[in-house]
């Protein structure tokens, strides 16, 4: 797939990160190289120190040997015993110059290292400044795609099934620019920002799509609306032939209220005034068995 120039340009690495990458990179082969010098000066010490010994050794083998006139001509051994007393002359030279080097070098040594660190601040605030704007950059891009698919949530909603509902009131596209994540105990607790998917308007291809959408789930609803209507079929000799009237309801004009026959008092015991045992059963049925009250047309 072909890139977009100016989407590729936005990520370009701009001069300034480029000049710090090579700083970091040339300030770390100094270390590293301080590092390896005093390593090859102190591996040399340990190696310098034997041979010295053996020498030393030897000498004093051969100038015994000299003053006791054995073991060959003294004028052979003292030719021998001169040329090993300047090897090591010269060894122990290296060794000095081994010792001292490794001092100087770990002298040093935090010097190169700071010079790392200082580099490496550098690199850290120019990789911030391109943070930035390659973060502008993707705010961008992200907002071009988000067109699309707020014409994709906009066809889902208007299907509306129910857990497309619910799937469509989750769906989220946080703003990278006000994103911020909150951890708790190293666990990510919740994401701060701002839906970018509330609030888009579809497009005009994506709002004719929907128009298609409903137009062709309309006879669905339609007919979902006309089984949720249908009341089952009474036959005749359980419909009501007049309406039921309640006596004492308004007739629907105020203060008017249908003639209603006197209720006859409650039957009482006519030694102490009190209201008889009834018999409800019969009543209870004859009232369980009414039809619903309607108020008078």
């Amino acid at each position: 797939m072909k890139q977009n120039p100016s989407t590729v340009f936005a990520y370009a690495i701009h001069p300034e990160l480029t000049a710090a990458i090579e700083a970091v990179h040339a300030a770390i082969a100094q270390a590293k190289k301080v590092a390896e010098m005093v390593n090859e000066a102190a591996d040399k010490i340990p190696q310098l120190e034997a041979e010295i010994g053996v020498l030393r050794h030897e000498i004093a083998s051969a100038e015994v040997a000299e003053a006791l006139a054995v073991d060959g001509d003294p004028k052979v051994l003292r030719k021998a015993i001169d040329r090993q007393k300047a090897e090591l002359t010269a060894k122990e030279s290296d060794l000095r110059s081994a010792q001292m080097r490794v001092t100087v070098l770990e002298q040093r040594a935090p010097e190169y290292d700071v010079a790392v660190r200082v580099a490496g601040e550098v690199l850290h605030a120019e990789h911030q400044t391109w943070l930035v704007a390659t973060k502008t950059a993707l705010s961008v891009e992200i907002e071009v795609a988000i067109k699309p698919l707020v014409d994709v949530m906009a066809k889902a909603r208007v299907v509306g099934w129910r857990h497309l509902a619910d799937f469509l009131d989750d769906a989220m596209v946080p703003d990278l620019l006000n994103y911020t994540s909150i951890y708790r105990s190293a666990l990510k607790a919740a994401d701060v920002s701002t839906n970018r998917l509330k609030g888009q308007l579809a497009s005009a291809e994506g709002l004719i799509a929907v128009e298609a959408i409903r137009s062709a789930i309309q006879p669905v609803e339609q007919a979902l609306v006309a089984v949720r209507s249908h009341r089952p079929y009474m036959p005749l000799a359980a419909r009501q032939v007049k309406p039921y009237v309640i006596k004492g309801w308004t007739s629907g004009v105020r203060d008017h209220f249908i003639d209603a026959e006197p209720e006859a008092a409650a039957p009482t015991d006519a030694r102490g005034g009190q209201p008889q045992e009834l018999n409800l059963g019969p009543a209870m049925v004859e009232n369980f068995d009414r039809p619903t009250p309607q108020v008078q047309q």
